[in-house]
């Protein structure tokens, strides 16, 4: 005779459980870890044994495909981030290179007109005389 066992499910609007019963035989099989290092979720699979067409199984199967697809895509953008972060800080650099030759630019055009004045000034005074 099979008996049926209610997986413990804790349902409300702020918060959700799933976890074995106490009686049961369960094993850490997974867990997703914030960039902090701290635990975000943890996947609990029946020990070796268990039946796999067991509901609670199937459940532990789904949940346990999402948390790989949430690890992979935060794995991604924190590989693009990374990224974006290198490209973000390479024009970062260029831009200051670039503001550096604009002033060198700007004191050589400066200093080009003063040298212009002086030699206008001399031109002048050369044709008065």
């Amino acid at each position: 005779m099979m008996m049926e066992r209610e997986f413990p499910f804790s349902l409300s609007h702020t918060q959700t459980q799933v976890g074995p019963a106490e009686r049961d035989g369960w094993q850490v099989f997974s867990s997703a870890q914030d960039s902090g290092g701290g635990c975000v979720c943890t996947v609990l699979t029946p020990l070796n044994g268990a039946c796999s067409r067991d509901a609670r199984s199937k459940q532990v199967r789904h949940l346990l495909d999402k948390v790989q697809n949430m690890s992979r895509s935060i794995e991604d953008l924190e590989r693009r981030s990374r990224q974006d972060i290198g490209v973000v800080e390479k024009m970062e650099v260029e831009l200051r290179g670039l503001e550096n030759k604009f002033k060198e630019v700007e004191a050589g055009h400066e200093s080009s007109r003063a040298r212009h004045y002086q030699v206008s000034q001399v031109f002048d005074a050369l044709v008065h005389i």
